[in-house]
């Protein structure tokens, strides 16, 4: 079977690189071709410079493609790429979440070799930062798995025939409100699936859970660049008409 990776990413020059690398680093099944490939909104530095699709361009064994603003809309434009390519499953990995073990992509391919499976999940955990935030994070995340079950963001896997069918996500929604697109991508999106198959919690597909959006909820501890993002001020939006050169 033919698998795509496909990494959306915006103003994320930081952890971009590293992130690349340790996926395709990852080995994976006999019984699966995989390519990789990094969907790149657009973002202006202070300097004027695109640091984001730089820092992408750089990391060999990706195909790296601009993707148009708003996470939906660039997941759209992505997954529709992947189902004309002929690619028969598709994984979604955020570029703040690396895999922590040396068989995440194995756990996220195998379930797939059954024909009942249209989705799996992996699982994200804030254990690398073992401080009080981070095991509110993951306690908080374990909670709504169970209470709340839904297509977890970090990363995440789907056939293209489940997409064919049940996409394109809903990209007349204001795509700056990360709670309006974390609905229609994780949990709307996680019933949606579930009605027309199984879907799998890879518990062996561990990958990074960056606590930032936690601190954000902590008065003095989140980052205010990033929590301003969180807000809905900018969040996979070009800062200037037409992006950077």
């Amino acid at each position: 079977m033919r698998a795509v990776i496909q990494l959306p990413a915006y103003d994320e020059a930081d952890v971009i690189r590293d992130t690349m690398r340790a996926i395709r680093d990852q080995p994976y099944p006999t019984a699966f071709e995989v390519d990789y490939e990094a969907w790149i909104t657009r973002n202006e530095n202070k300097f004027g410079l695109c640091d984001t699709m730089v820092a992408a361009d750089r990391v060999d064994g990706w195909r790296t493609v601009e993707a148009p603003a708003g996470k939906l809309s660039a997941r759209n434009a992505a997954h529709g790429d992947a189902v004309d390519n002929g690619y028969d499953i598709i994984i979604t990995w955020d570029a703040d979440a690396p895999p922590l073990t040396d068989g995440t992509l194995t756990a996220l391919l195998e379930p797939f070799t059954r024909e009942d499976v249209v989705a799996v999940n992996s699982l994200p955990v804030a254990a690398p930062e073992p401080d009080l935030i981070g095991r509110l994070t993951d306690i908080v995340g374990f909670a709504q798995d169970r209470f709340s079950p839904h297509m977890h963001g970090q990363c995440h896997g789907m056939t293209a025939a489940a997409w064919a069918r049940l996409g394109p996500f809903d990209a007349s929604i204001d795509q700056t409100d990360s709670n309006a697109v974390r609905a229609e991508e994780e949990f709307d999106f996680y019933d949606r699936l579930g009605a027309i198959g199984t879907v799998v919690d890879a518990d062996d597909a561990i990958v990074f859970n960056d606590t930032r959006r936690t601190r954000c909820q902590v008065p003095l501890l989140g980052d205010p660049s990033f929590c301003e993002r969180m807000s809905g001020t900018v969040t996979f939006d070009r800062e200037r008409d037409g992006g950077c050169q």
